[in-house]
């Protein structure tokens, strides 16, 4: 019996230590599953978190990226709108064509980023090229220099005769090609990184010559908020997009300045007497009205010669109206002669003609009119000999505002007056009005 309660014990203790084993490595196994799932999701959490940070990366460096992508969008739009106001600029019909290099270079300058700037103007029926506009720090050396290009001479001057846009090194290779050493002879020795004819058919109006170019640049903000800039494209590019730039620009100006040009010949043809190539009538009383307002406002004097040819009848009678006009042709360009900065001459009609004299009193005024007067009776024309007294003569008559009278029209008709006088007094003489 104690046998059998010794073996119930020990099989029941046995069967406690195999339940409490088996328990035991449950919750070891347990435990050991749960620190894997632990790590486990630790290591996920790791990668997520990393994925998370790479993702956030990326997406800064895209988004900078496709900022960096609108700041080239938007500054080669800006660069167009630059191109578009320059057109617009050089067709306004009131710009002068001796204002247009200016405008030129200006317009050069909102579309290349360059440290310096030139034009050189075509003179001498593009003979030479002169330095005429300029945006540089150095403006005031260049200025000393006084640079002229000869045709073919120099980057300013090969570029002017081969008519073309061009960088240094296609003008090396061209001027190579072409056996035109335009170097040797250069005394100015400036190099150019571009430079670019400004030409329209066979009229040459200038070259433009751009130096130290640069990529352009744009603001754009970084990840972090911060503002930089933004350099687009590098050297290459930026000469390659320049080459284009400034010939799209030099095509504009050539044809704006052409324009100009032939607004110019025409407000020319009809301002001016079509036989002498001085002012006409119209003209002179325009400009005559607008001096007198101008000596109203400063307090000045305004004086007026009118002069006509003694005898002229009798002359065209035996010589014929070509004689006649190879004569007004003549007055035309004494007068004009010696007005030179003093006053504006013009034909009033037939052979009358008139001077108006600057700020000049009624005694400088019948001054000038004598030395008129004296020029003429000295001047050897062409048949003067068949002129009363051997001679070719004028008469004249001076007027002064605001002494004589108080405007145009009355200043007009006082000199008339005075020629009458002069004319009906024995002729060759200069009268003032006298009232």
């Amino acid at each position: 019996m104690n046998n059998f309660l010794g073996n119930q014990t020990l099989i029941i203790l046995v069967g406690i230590g195999i339940v409490l084993v088996a328990f035991i490595s449950l919750f070891l196994i347990e435990l050991f599953e749960r620190k894997k799932l632990e790590r486990q999701i630790k290591s996920l959490e790791n990668r997520l978190r990393t994925q998370r940070i790479t993702y956030e990366t990326i997406t800064r460096e895209q988004t900078f990226r496709i900022d960096e992508l609108i700041a080239e969008i938007s500054a080669r739009g800006r660069v167009i709108q630059s191109v578009l106001n320059l057109a617009s600029a050089l067709g306004d019909d009131k710009l002068e064509k001796k204002d247009m290099p200016r405008k030129i270079i200006e317009g050069v300058n909102n579309v290349i980023n360059a440290d310096e700037i030139f034009f050189f103007e075509a003179i001498e029926n593009g003979k030479f090229f002169e330095l005429r506009e300029l945006i540089s720090k150095e403006k005031n050396k260049y200025l000393r220099t006084k640079i002229k290009y000869p045709l073919g001479i120099g980057p300013v001057g090969f570029i002017g005769k081969i008519r073309s846009t061009m960088d240094q090194e296609d003008m090396e290779h061209h001027s190579r090609a072409d056996a035109m050493d335009y170097r040797s002879k250069d005394p100015y020795k400036i190099d150019y990184d571009i430079c670019a004819s400004v030409h329209y058919r066979d009229k040459m109006f200038g070259v433009i010559g751009v130096r130290k170019i640069k990529p352009l640049t744009q603001r754009v903000l970084t990840p972090e908020g911060e503002e930089k800039i933004h350099i687009i494209g590098d050297k290459r590019t930026a000469l390659k997009y320049s080459l284009e730039a400034l010939k799209m620009v030099s095509e504009l100006g050539a044809l704006a300045m052409y324009g100009a040009e032939l607004r110019e010949q025409i407000q020319r043809l009809a301002d001016t007497d079509g036989l002498t190539g001085i002012y006409n009538k119209r003209v002179f009383k325009e400009r005559l009205e607008r001096a007198i307002k101008q000596a109203e406002q400063s307090s000045a004097y305004v004086g007026l010669f009118m002069m006509d040819i003694d005898n002229f009848k009798k002359y065209n009678d035996r010589h014929g109206h070509p004689a006649g006009d190879d004569l007004l042709k003549n007055l035309g360009k004494i007068l004009k002669k010696v007005s030179g900065n003093i006053g504006l001459p013009a034909r009033y009609g037939g052979e009358e003609f008139v001077v108006m004299l600057y700020n000049k009193n009624k005694a400088q005024t019948l001054r000038f009119g004598e030395m008129v007067r004296e020029i003429i009776e000295k001047t050897k024309f062409e048949n003067e000999e068949t002129q009363p007294g051997g001679k070719l003569t004028i008469s004249g008559g001076v007027a002064v505002y605001p002494i004589d009278a108080n405007n145009a029209e009355d200043l007009i008709k006082k000199a008339d007056d005075a020629l009458y006088h002069a004319k009906s007094s024995g002729k060759n003489k200069v009268f003032a009005y006298k009232g």
